[in-house]
């Protein structure tokens, strides 16, 4: 899954880093997670429960947002890093069991780039950690642009009608 929004936003525009697309699928997905619910990770994308957040805003009734607003709004949602899709389609359900983050060694980059030292994935309290630290970094202007590129119909805004096209 943050391989198929990584290559929609990627497909947009030029090139993001791999911790660009963990950011940013990170922060959009929630821990539903093929039947299951991850702790401490995010797996799969809800469009409807991101629509929400992204749209959710009682002072505009608007049902479109622009590049800033979609920016500042991603930004503002909680990150936790996203887990390994686990073997094919009918395995999916073992995800949550094997409980293995997406790009591993992305991982521990940003683990050692944060000071924290060489943490072990399966522990709680470590991807707590990370996943606190890092939700401090901004999703980079680059993958903020690819999204909204991928997503916009008429380059102005994203409309709620155009999350769907992350499903």
């Amino acid at each position: 899954a943050a391989a198929s929004i990584g290559a929609q936003a990627a497909s947009a525009a030029s090139s993001v880093e791999v911790f660009d697309v963990v950011n940013l699928f990170g922060r959009m997905a929630n821990p539903t997670c093929f039947g299951s619910i991850a702790k401490h990770a995010s797996c799969q994308i809800d469009t409807k429960s991101l629509g929400v957040q992204l749209f959710s805003d009682a002072a505009s009734s608007s049902s479109a947002i622009s590049k800033e607003d979609l920016k500042n709004r991603v930004n503002e949602m909680a990150f936790e890093w996203p887990l390994k899709p686990y073997g094919t389609e009918d395995q999916r359900a073992k995800t949550v069991t094997l409980n293995k983050p997406a790009e591993l060694s992305e991982w521990k980059t940003q683990a050692k780039r944060k000071n924290l030292g060489d943490l072990f994935y399966l522990n709680g309290s470590d991807r707590d950690r990370v996943n606190s630290a890092l939700a401090k970094d901004p999703v980079s202007d680059q993958a903020i642009d690819n999204l909204f590129k991928a997503l916009s119909k008429d380059g102005k805004s994203v409309g709620k009608e155009d999350i769907a096209l992350l499903s």
